[in-house]
């Protein structure tokens, strides 16, 4: 006589860690009858580390039925019932190494649109906050635990771990941390690193522990956008102003407050008054409200708006 799916299930999650049992759930949860999802549901409410083993299961099964292609998912999930018992200890064994070995089968990557920020808590308990348009690669290995920000900014509050530094690559450059917060930012120009507190160190190129660096105390900002980096200790509160959805002019260049701006819109404002580029603008812009803004500094330096589909452009009111 065949055993029915729920009890093989319950069979085998008997006695194992809560990854083996996750996983016997995720492959037969596709076929299961309503006793059999009563019984996972039961399962899921006995312990929050089963909802996680089960959410983590359940990312890579998808990674897997992506490499597999449709057909084979098809064919792993749905076998004939006298082979199910088989085939669920088979996909299980393969979906507890991918526990073990997530890493070669996905580099989770996240990524924040025009405007938008988003929190991201990683696995080691290192907490991010993803800035405006931004994409971040984590990949971590045995001793050490890499991210590369490809464009963007985040704040990092890392976890202390004295056997695994963290690293975030950035620009052909690198930022080595144990236990910090920091904020990095990285452009096509260049990119910069504020250290809020902790102690961090910045190299070139691939992360060598034994090459030379240049480390930051906090307050410290260093920069470099193409010509020699400079340090320098700006008020906190401007650099990371943005984590309450604002930004912080003091005496900035206008055309350089445009750019910042431009950051969080998805239509572009263009200053086209040259005279006007190099003026000074100080005070407090909602990333929110952009259109505010364009309204102030228009009124404020007597500039004509002409607003399109395309952009918000201002000009003087004086003809050439």
């Amino acid at each position: 006589m065949v055993r029915s799916s729920v009890s093989y299930i319950r069979e085998q999650t008997t006695g194992t860690s809560v990854n083996q049992q996750a996983a016997h759930w995720i492959i037969d949860s596709s076929d299961m009858s309503a006793v059999a999802g009563g019984a996972m549901d039961d399962w899921l409410a006995e312990d929050d580390a089963h909802i996680e083993a089960y959410a983590e299961g359940l990312l890579i099964w998808e990674q897997l039925g992506q490499v597999a292609g449709d057909g084979a998912s098809e064919r792993l999930i749905h076998p004939n019932k006298w082979r199910l018992p088989a085939a669920i200890a088979a996909m299980a064994a393969v979906i507890l190494l991918a526990f073990g070995f997530g890493s070669a089968f996905m580099t989770p990557t996240y990524k924040t649109g025009i405007g938008e920020q988003r929190t991201v808590r990683l696995e080691d308990g290192t907490r991010l906050v993803l800035n405006t348009n931004s994409v971040l690669k984590v990949d971590f290995e045995k001793g050490i635990r890499r991210v590369r920000l490809e464009r963007g900014e985040a704040l990092f509050n890392v976890a202390h771990d004295k056997q695994r530094p963290f690293v975030v690559e950035a620009n052909d450059k690198y930022v080595e941390a144990v236990g910090t917060l920091f904020v990095v930012r990285s452009e096509a120009q260049g990119m910069e690193v504020t250290l809020l507190s902790g102690l961090v160190d910045i190299g070139r190129g691939h992360f060598n522990p034994s090459a030379k660096k240049i480390s930051l105390t906090p307050g410290d900002r260093w920069r470099e956008t193409g010509a020699a980096p400079v340090l320098d200790r700006p008020q906190i509160e401007t650099v990371t102003a943005w984590r309450n959805g604002e930004i912080i002019f003091d005496e900035t260049p206008l055309n350089v407050a445009i750019a910042e701006v431009n950051r969080y819109t998805k239509k572009s404002i263009v200053l086209n008054d040259q005279g006007a580029a190099e003026r000074k603008i100080s005070g407090v812009v909602r990333i929110a409200e952009p259109e505010i803004f364009v309204e102030t500094v228009a009124g404020v330096y007597d500039l004509r708006v002409n607003n399109t589909d395309k952009a918000v452009t201002l000009s003087s009111k004086v003809a050439p």
